[in-house]
């Protein structure tokens, strides 16, 4: 149902990228002592894996400051994630995620 967009509470993939891109946004204020940083890109990317009936997401961000961009990113992937989780949950209350890390 994600990957059709037929979810009783709508496109979850769409709904998965704008939450993720807040959650970038948003990392410092989640997370004490994490610097604010102004994001030069975030994007954020939900492809369905259909061998796994699972959904992929990634973030990238990048910015010009003196310091890393990995928060961002992991906040962007696990606002991105939850939304699907609460969208989707009505459905199929036994979700997971998992394998959540930084690749570069």
């Amino acid at each position: 149902l994600i990957v059709e967009r037929r979810l009783p509470k709508g496109d979850a993939l769409v709904m998965a990228e704008i939450a993720g891109l807040q959650g970038a946004k948003m990392a410092s204020m989640l997370m004490p002592l994490c610097h604010p940083l102004p994001l030069e890109l975030a994007q954020v990317f939900c492809a369905a894996v259909p061998e796994r009936q699972a959904i992929r997401v990634w973030c990238e961000c990048a910015s010009e400051a003196r310091t890393g961009v990995e928060m961002e990113a992991l906040a962007g992937v696990n606002a991105a994630l939850l939304t699907l989780y609460d969208l989707s949950k009505p459905v199929e209350p036994a979700l997971r995620i998992e394998g959540i890390r930084l690749l570069f």
